[in-house]
C-alpha cells in the first residue's frame, strides 16, 4: 500500500491523513478490547486487527514525515528528527515496564482503554496544531493527470537523481543486515545465559538508554553539518562495529556495550538521512517520494526476519557447536555460539557497507550535488484539495522532471552551505526506520 498511500498524502490534507490513520488504529484498538470482553479473542483475529494498524502505518510515516518539512524551518531538521527518536526511544523502554505492572493491576481490558485515551489526545493535539499546506509546483501538478503516472512518480523521481538512489540502496543494505543480526540479539543472550531474563532485560535496558541518550543529543545538537557524513560513519560505528561487539562472547558487560554503541548512533544517523530527504524533496511530492522510503525499509526488513532463524539453527549454531581456537575463544560454544558469530559477520558486512559508501562520489557528495528545494508553505492551514489549487508554481533547480534530468545535471561545484571538507552525519537501520529512514 506505501505507492498508494504516498499519493494520497500529497493529494488531500496530511492533518486529516493522519487523523484518521490514528483513527483506524483506535477502531483496531477498539475491536480488540470488545473481543476480549466478549470472550471471542482468537489469534487469528488479532492477526487481522493488527494488521489493520500495518495499514495506518503506511499512510502515517510520509504524512508526518512531509507535515514536518512544512512545519520546521530547514536548519531545525535534524532536531525536529531527534525528537521523535527520543519520543520513540521513551516508548519503546517503558512500554514494556509500564504494561507488566497495569496488567496486574488493572488487565488487558484497562490496558487498551488507556491506549484508547491516549489516541484521543493524540487527535486532539493534531486538531490544534497548525500544518501549512505546500505550495504546488507545476510538475507535483502534472504527475496528477493519472493515478498511474501518480503512484510510479516517486519511483521515477528517485531513480533520476543518482544521489538519492545510492542513499535508498546503501539503507536498504543496512537495513537488510542489520535485521538480520538485530533478530538474533535476545535469543543469543537467552542461549548463553540459560534464559536468565535479568540479563536480557538490564541489556535491552542498557540499548533503550543509548537509544533516548542519542535522540536527546540530536534534538539539542542537530546533526552535523554535511550530514551525509553522520550516515556514514553512524552505520559504521553504530551497525558495523557495535554490532560485531554484541555478537562477541564477552558477557553481560560487552553486550550492553554494544548495544549501547548501536542505539546512541541511531537518532543521529536518522536524522541527518531525513534532513537531506526533506531538504532535497519538494514538499508537495514528499508523500509519493517518502512511501517508496518507508516501501524499500520493509523490503529489506522482511527477508531478513525471514531467514535470520533457519540459518541460525541450521547453519551457525551446528558450525559452532564444537567451535575451539580462534572462533570459540572470540564466540564460545555451545547455544548461541552459532547466532553470535552470525551476529558478528552482520556487523563486519555492514562496516564494509559503510567503508564502500565512503568511496561513492555521488553519496558522499550528495549535499553538493543535489540542490535544496526553494519552496515555500502557503502558509494555512490544510483542509484538502482547495488548499493547493490556485497557487503559485515552483520554479528552481529541483523542479526538473524526472524523466527530464537528475542530479549529475547539476553543477558539484555549489554547495548550498558546506565544502566537501567539512564535517556531516546519519545513519537509518531499521528501524531500525528507516528507513524508514
Amino acid at each position: 500500500l506505501s505507492p498508494l498511500a504516498g499519493v494520497v498524502v500529497d493529494r488531500y490534507s496530511r492533518k486529516t491523513i493522519m487523523i484518521v490513520s490514528d483513527s483506524m488504529t483506535a477502531v483496531s484498538t477498539l475491536s480488540i478490547l470488545l473481543f476480549h470482553q466478549a470472550d471471542m479473542l482468537t489469534q487469528w483475529s488479532v492477526y487481522g486487527l493488527v494488521s489493520i494498524a500495518g495499514v495506518s502505518r503506511a499512510f502515517q510515516f510520509p504524512a508526518l514525515s512531509a507535515a514536518t518539512t512544512l512545519m520546521v524551518p530547514k536548519e531545525h531538521y535534524g532536531r525536529a528528527s531527534g525528537m521523535l527518536s527520543t519520543a520513540w526511544a521513551l516508548s519503546d523502554m517503558l512500554a514494556p515496564i509500564m504494561a507488566a505492572v497495569l496488567w496486574g493491576i488493572i488487565g488487558l481490558s484497562g490496558i487498551l482503554t488507556i491506549d484508547l485515551i491516549t489516541f484521543g489526545v493524540a487527535v486532539v493535539a493534531l486538531l490544534i496544531v497548525h500544518i501549512p499546506a505546500p505550495k504546488a509546483s507545476e510538475e507535483g501538478e502534472r504527475a496528477k493527470a493519472s493515478w498511474w503516472d501518480d503512484i510510479t512518480y516517486g519511483w521515477r523521481y528517485i531513480l533520476a537523481r543518482r544521489g538519492l538512489l545510492l542513499l535508498l540502496t546503501f539503507f536498504f543494505l543496512s537495513n537488510l543486515i542489520g535485521t538480520l543480526g538485530w533478530v538474533l540479539l535476545q535469543p543469543m543472550i537467552l542461549a548463553k545465559t540459560a534464559n536468565n531474563e535479568v540479563i536480557l532485560g538490564t541489556v535491552m535496558m542498557i540499548g533503550g538508554l543509548g537509544g533516548i541518550i542519542g535522540g536527546i543529543t540530536m534534538s539539542v545538537w542537530g546533526g552535523p553539518k554535511r550530514r551525509v557524513r553522520g550516515i556514514v560513519w553512524g552505520v559504521f560505528i553504530g551497525g558495523g562495529i557495535g554490532t560485531m561487539v554484541l555478537g562477541l562472547n564477552g558477557g553481560i558487560v560487552v553486550w550492553a556495550a554494544g548495544l549501547f554503541l548501536w542505539t546512541v548512533t541511531d537518532a543521529p544517523t536518522m536524522g541527518s538521512s531525513q534532513s537531506i530527504w526533506q531538504s532535497k524533496v519538494p514538499p508537495d511530492r514528499q508523500g509519493r517520494v517518502f512511501s517508496v522510503r518507508f516501501f524499500i525499509a520493509l523490503i529489506g526488513a522482511l527477508p531478513a526476519m525471514l531467514i535470520a532463524g533457519p540459518l541460525a539453527d541450521y547453519v551457525f549454531e551446528p558450525f559452532m557447536e564444537d567451535a575451539t581456537g580462534v572462533l570459540g575463544w572470540l564466540f564460545g560454544s555451545g547455544p548461541g555460539a552459532g547466532m553470535g558469530l552470525m551476529i558478528f559477520l552482520c556487523g563486519a558486512v555492514m562496516a564494509v557497507v559503510a567503508i564502500l559508501a565512503r568511496g561513492s562520489k555521488q553519496l558522499w557528495q550528495i549535499e553538493n550535488i543535489l540542490p535544496d528545494h526553494e519552496e515555500e508553505p502557503e502558509g494555512k492551514d490544510e483542509d484538502g484539495d482547495e488548499d493547493r489549487d490556485g497557487n503559485e508554481d515552483g520554479d528552481g533547480p529541483s523542479e526538473e522532471s524526472p524523466e527530464e534530468g537528475s542530479s549529475e545535471a547539476h553543477e558539484p561545484g555549489g554547495p548550498p552551505e558546506e565544502g566537501p571538507d567539512q564535517a556531516g552525519g546519519e545513519l537509518d537501520v531499521a528501524l531500525l526506520d528507516d528507513g524508514v529512514q
